[in-house]
Parts: C-alpha cells; sequence; structure tokens
C-alpha cells in the first residue's frame, strides 16, 4: 500500500493551513528544500530567556514558562538538523539544561513547580510532587545524549555521573515503560556515544524492544507503542523479528488517514481544559502528520505518481 499523490498532497496542505509554524518549516525542510535556517526561527519562538523551551512546545504542556520536558524535545529539533555547538539555541538551551541538573538524585525535573497554573494533560499534573523529583530514564536518559551530542560545551563531571545512573538503571530493567523505552532510543541514536556505552545499551534494548512494542493492529487505535514509533527508518537495529509488524504498521497509517489530510492524536483531556485542548489537539495533528510523512518517505510508501 502506498500513500497517493491526492494523499499527500491533503496531508501538505493540512500542515501549510493548520500546524504550527515548526511543523511548517520542518515539512518544508523535509519535503521542499526549504532551510535549516527557516527551521531554527521557528524553534526559537519557543524558547525564554533563561535559555529554557516552553509555550507548550511539549503539546500537553501549556505553560509559558521553560520546562526540562519542552527542552528535551527542542534539541530532538536541533540534532535532526545537524545543528552546531554554536548556534545561539543550543548554547543557551545547553546553559539551561546544566543549570536545571540536580546531581543529588542525577535527574532534570520534567516540569517546573509552575506548571499547574497553566492547563494541561493529567499525566502533567500535581507538579509538585516529589515523584518529579526523583530519578527517572525520561527525560534523563535522551537528555544524556544531547550532552554527549555537545560534550564539548558541558562539564564532563556531568556526563559520567548520569552515563553511569543510565547504564546502571537500564541493565538492571527488566523491562521498560514505553517513554523511558523512547528516551533511551533516542541516546542510543547518539553518532558520538561512546562504544563502551553504546554497545552494552544497544544489546539491552534489543532485547526491551520487543516487550514493549505492541505487533497487534486492532490495538493501534489506542495509546500505545507501535513499531514505527520504534522503527523509524528501514536500516534500524531494531527493525529484526518485526519486519511484518512494521509492514502492517505501515498499511495501517495510510489507512487511517482522516478527510482533512492528518493523523490525530489518540488522546484526550478535553474533559478538564476543553478550549486548551481543543488548540493542543490541532497542534499534535501537525505533529503527527509530519512525523508520519516522514515515516513513511524513510519506507518508500509515498507514491510518486
Amino acid at each position: 500500500m502506498q500513500l497517493s499523490p491526492t494523499a499527500f498532497a491533503a496531508a501538505r496542505t493540512f500542515i501549510k493551513t493548520q500546524a504550527r509554524s515548526l511543523e511548517k518549516a520542518r515539512f518544508d525542510y523535509y519535503f521542499e528544500q526549504g532551510s535549516a535556517e527557516a527551521v531554527w526561527s521557528a524553534l526559537a519562538t519557543w524558547q525564554n530567556a533563561d535559555g529554557g523551551f516552553g509555550h507548550g512546545l511539549e503539546a500537553d504542556v501549556r505553560s509559558p514558562e521553560s520546562s526540562v520536558i519542552c527542552t528535551s524535545i527542542s534539541f530532538q529539533v536541533l540534532r535532526s538538523l545537524h545543528t552546531p555547538a554554536t548556534h545561539p539555541l543550543v548554547k543557551t538551551g545547553l546553559a539551561y539544561l546544566i543549570e536545571q541538573y540536580n546531581p543529588q538524585t542525577v535527574n532534570w525535573r520534567a516540569i517546573p513547580p509552575t506548571v499547574d497554573q497553566s492547563p494541561h494533560a493529567p499525566w502533567w499534573g500535581n507538579s509538585a510532587s516529589d515523584l518529579y523529583d526523583e530519578f527517572s530514564l525520561n527525560p534523563t536518559a535522551e537528555i544524556l545524549g544531547y550532552l554527549y551530542d555537545y560534550a564539548d560545551a558541558v562539564p564532563p563531571e556531568i556526563i559520567a555521573q548520569v552515563t553511569a545512573k543510565v547504564v546502571e538503571t537500564v541493565q538492571q530493567c527488566d523491562a521498560l515503560e514505553m517513554h523511558d523505552l523512547l528516551c533511551c532510543l533516542r541516546l542510543g541514536q547518539t553518532e558520538t556515544l561512546p562504544a563502551a556505552v553504546a554497545e552494552p545499551l544497544m544489546a539491552k534494548l534489543k532485547v526491551l524492544v520487543p516487550q514493549t512494542v505492541d505487533t497487534e493492529p486492532a490495538s493501534w487505535a489506542d495509546y500505545g507503542l507501535r513499531p514505527l514509533q520504534v522503527v523509524e527508518q528501514p536500516r534500524s537495529p531494531f527493525r529484526a523479528g518485526l519486519e511484518a509488524a512494521i509492514e502492517a504498521n505501515l498499511d495501517y497509517e495510510i489507512a487511517t488517514q482522516a478527510a482533512d489530510g492528518s493523523w490525530g492524536p489518540t488522546w484526550s483531556w478535553a474533559d478538564d481544559f476543553p478550549e486548551a485542548w481543543a488548540i493542543a489537539q490541532r497542534e499534535w495533528a501537525g505533529v503527527l502528520t509530519l512525523n508520519n510523512l516522514l515515516v513513511l518517505q524513510q519506507f518508500g510508501r509515498i507514491a510518486t505518481t
């Protein structure tokens, strides 16, 4: 099954007319020879004076204040563009992360205590809870990868301390929650990760991935970890054993595109903040539509004629 030219055009129109400026700029970059500079410019609108990112960059966290979770998403974008360490977004973003690091808990607090003052998904609530001050692979493992990306600008003792804690935690795991796994996968994608760290990490993840990925198409309409969230391109080291599920997932995504050209979220918090959710839902549709187009492109599933 292929995404037809008409279906691609509908997705393009949705992004161009309904998505955030960031997704519009990223679509242009990947599909229409747009510039990295335009993506950086769009991303900058979510950054605060302290160097961190907020303002709903993670669309389920509507707080304007900087948060580590929003800042980690900014570095997903910066990494995808191979942004140099000298870029102002990288320099100020790194400074924020270094300032937010807690060496006592070897952790970054994902959200600030002020997050409850703004609309948010219920899973980002109760921001005063001590739970956020405890070590968690989400987002610590992911952030560690970005520290390795820009290691020359990061105190080496932070990298050493976080590496030791992340490696120990992953090796002791018999299973991983899906968001923890995704953060570990982003760490594993770090090109500058030392072999002494990367090799045992990847070996362990190859054991944990099949336990976490939902391979049953009947359940993909619900929230969960689909194969294509782990295997985003054919050369993925996690493809082995998931080949049939990946092909089925590709067919599923093509078949479930909405009439307006988008793919929408499988979750909702409309009961808590209906007006804010209506905005977030549209923003998530832009994010998910772009993500699906990128994956379909990687697997050669977008028809050109």
